[in-house]
């Protein structure tokens, strides 16, 4: 790390010590369906385009049994979240019921519910008011980027947007993110930063893209100082307040790169410090 990086590393790091002590949060993500995305983004390694076939949107089988079980598992920690993850476009009305209904189970054992589901109508976001403490979308990258990185006009990026703003304005606490490595220059980390400030975003997830997956070429590698770079530069231009978060993409690096990222970010996802890289 050059001695700029490791200047703003040691910032980011006495940022997160003087604000949220020691202290780390978890995630736990149950995914709704199996891989097979049709929205088929460029850098999703579980889009169809990829995995050879198709979803459907529809829920897998086990995801409720996977529920009780990370609720029996996080039951004790007080720090703790389960998000329900679904790789579609967005939930149908009565899947959003279903969804709310889970959640609910998850609110009387006294835990925190977050849901990652893309696009919901505003009567479902209602429904969702009631019962859910987070609903995050990832904005991903800045929009100019959509085009290249994400293979989608910026309108995607706006839509996403509107969904933040819809779910804030029904009283949700709102959650969005970074991917590292969709081409993202430094002064387009801070940018997105200063973004999720003007958002009043209080959870940011950072990703990292793992190529491995993806057809070769597509993207370059993201090395480990690189990540880390990012991640400071993130924790330096958000708000002490605001919450960063580790995703599973940093399981791709070594044990020592994967804990330099929590000396930064306050929450972890479940499986982003060891070699897992999706929960399913």
């Amino acid at each position: 790390m050059e001695i700029e990086g490791y200047r703003i590393f040691k910032e980011a790091q006495r940022i997160r010590e003087r604000y949220f002590g020691e202290e780390t949060g978890v995630i736990r993500s149950i995914a709704l369906t199996e891989p097979g995305c049709s929205v088929n983004c460029k850098f999703c390694s579980i889009s169809s385009q990829y995995v050879g076939k198709s979803n459907d949107g529809r829920l897998r089988e086990g995801f409720r049994e996977d529920v009780r079980n990370a609720m029996e598992e996080l039951r004790k920690l007080g720090n703790a979240f389960i998000e329900l993850v679904g790789y579609w476009w967005g939930p149908s009305s009565y899947q959003v019921y279903e969804i709310a209904e889970i959640v609910k189970g998850i609110r009387q054992r006294g835990l925190r519910s977050r849901a990652d589901i893309g696009f919901v109508s505003e009567n479902d976001m209602q429904i969702l008011a009631e019962v859910l403490d987070v609903y995050h979308n990832n904005l991903e990258t800045l929009p100019h980027l959509y085009p290249t990185a994400v293979g989608k006009s910026e309108a995607r990026f706006w839509r996403k947007v509107k969904m933040i703003e819809l779910a804030r304005r029904y009283g949700i606490e709102v959650g969005s993110g970074i991917l590292i490595g969709l081409g993202e220059t430094l002064a387009d980390v801070r940018v997105m930063a200063r973004f999720f400030n003007e958002m009043d975003i209080p959870w940011v997830s950072t990703n990292v893209l793992e190529t491995r997956y993806l057809p070769s070429g597509l993207f370059k590698p993201v090395s480990v100082e690189e990540a880390l770079v990012k991640l400071a530069i993130l924790r330096t231009n958000l708000r002490e307040d605001q919450h960063l978060i580790l995703g599973y993409g940093w399981s791709q690096f070594r044990r020592a790169g994967r804990e330099l990222g929590l000396r930064i970010a306050d929450t972890i996802r479940m499986g982003a410090l060891t070699k897992r890289s999706y929960n399913w």
